[in-house]
């Protein structure tokens, strides 16, 4: 065996170079079990929301649970960069067709107005004039302007959704699957009330010239016919769930469906109220059992005893509760 004479044995070693993304806390991770049956955690979000102003709570927010439906109603600022005139004009339209609905709503939520109550056409200025004239502050008061934004989506009826909220707790951390995940996107009921009612009027236009074609058939003068009227092309699915039996759902089922449905209108609890706080604490951390309870406390306090003595009273110890803000929570996809 040779000898190297030239190798020292004093001689430093290289240190290794510092790693780019350093471990900087570590935590002890709690997996929460689904909420119990009758209550859901749903995830709203806004894709299509940029900036990072802030804004107002939201007004209202109603649930069709049968058929998924979300919407959720902001308060729009209509003292800077908004259009009265059109606030007035769809403010109105909008109101009047919310009171023929009685409650109901427009687009997908409210089956695109399939099978809805025709409502008696008003005629040429009865009732128009005064409003369209209406004084600003008084169009306030009325509620006959365009002052909420609503956002609505759906999540489906299926558990597809495979993300959990986690909150941290000093150095532990509680994930909790989630219900379900709805998309917000803005919600035009303003545009919907309006072509509604344009298709209302045409739909009155539209008898009044068939009846009087009708009269002039039967008139021997003669007179040239109408055309005859539109019909609708339903959509039929066929599903064969049980083997044998065939079951036919056409597309306006589906959307009397979704129509019939009633919202259910849920109350909007600020993150700061004690009731938030309640919910909070009792359904995204895991409770323990009163024994394991005592058990993990009493765990805790003589780990804690060992840690001191080992370190001693002037030994710097890295706080990796304080690491982290406190109340922070995010939203993270897992498989």
């Amino acid at each position: 065996m040779d000898i190297d004479p030239d190798l020292r044995f004093d001689a430093p070693v290289p240190e290794s170079p510092p790693d780019d993304d350093p471990i900087t806390a570590s935590y002890n991770v709690f997996l929460n079990p689904s909420l119990p049956q009758g209550r859901r955690l749903i995830v709203l979000q806004q894709p299509n929301r940029t900036d990072n102003t802030p804004r107002p709570p939201p007004t209202e927010l109603r649930l069709k649970s049968h058929s998924g439906m979300v919407e959720v109603d902001l308060p729009l600022d209509n003292t800077e960069a908004y259009d009265r005139d059109k606030g007035l004009r769809w403010g109105r339209i909008l109101q009047s067709s919310m009171a023929a609905k009685n409650g109901g709503s427009h687009g997908l939520a409210g089956g695109f107005g399939f099978g809805a109550v025709q409502q008696r056409s008003k005629k040429k200025g009865e009732g128009d004039d005064m409003d369209e004239y209406m004084d600003w502050n008084e169009a306030v008061r009325q509620d006959k302007v365009l002052k909420t934004q609503t956002l609505g989506g759906q999540y489906p009826d299926t558990d597809e959704v495979q993300c959990m909220v986690g909150v941290f707790q000093g150095k532990n951390l509680h994930l909790t699957p989630v219900s379900s995940l709805v998309h917000l996107r803005p919600q035009l009921h303003h545009l919907d009330a309006t072509t509604q009612q344009e298709r209302n009027a045409s739909s009155s236009s539209s008898s009044s010239a068939a009846a009087a074609a009708s009269t002039s058939k039967d008139n021997p003068s003669g007179g040239t016919g109408a055309a005859p009227a539109a019909r609708a092309i339903h959509m039929t699915i066929k599903n064969t769930a049980d083997g044998d039996t065939v079951t036919t759902e056409t597309m306006a089922d589906r959307l009397r469906y979704v129509q019939t449905e009633t919202w259910r209108k849920m109350r909007y609890t600020d993150e700061n109220e004690e009731a938030a706080w309640e919910v909070y604490n009792e359904s995204l951390f895991l409770q323990p059992k009163a024994g394991a309870s005592a058990a993990a406390m009493a765990m805790d306090v003589d780990d804690d005893k060992k840690d001191k003595d080992s370190k001693g009273e002037g030994a710097a110890e890295t706080d990796l509760e304080g690491l982290v803000p406190r109340g922070s929570a995010f939203v993270a996809e897992w498989l």
